[in-house]
């Protein structure tokens, strides 16, 4: 899940160091069991500009086509990486709990394939 870590050092006294780490408050989330598939910007696949999505933002690694309840810049995770939903689902899909993943080209996408996975949404 999303996080980072921080560490610092002081010095109280000379010789000794105390090391502190802080752990920020979980990002709330909540999960949804949803059917995940990947596409590319390939013209068959798209509508209109195929490298453009319906935010108005270039398609690029990172980005997922969400349903239409998710707010453009929605994190979402899947299976350890972090998606930007910037995109949407065909109409069909735009109701439950489909997404579809941005990818390079169509190998990679049909390596994907379709998948039942837990997603993280971000809120």
């Amino acid at each position: 899940m999303l996080g980072i870590v921080l560490t610092t050092s002081v010095n109280l006294i000379p010789g000794s160091t105390i090391k502190y780490v802080a752990e920020p408050a979980p990002l709330p989330y909540k999960v949804v069991e949803a059917e995940v598939s990947a596409y590319t910007s390939s013209p068959d696949e798209t509508w209109g500009d195929p490298f453009e999505t319906a935010s108005g933002a270039r398609t690029r690694d990172g980005i997922i086509a969400c349903p239409s309840r998710l707010e453009f810049g929605t994190k979402v995770e899947i299976e350890g990486k972090v998606y930007i939903c910037e995109d949407r689902m065909a109409k069909r899909y735009r109701q439950g709990n489909y997404f579809d993943i941005w990818v390079e080209n169509k190998e990679v996408a049909f390596a994907w394939g379709r998948k039942t996975v837990d997603v993280f949404i971000y809120e």
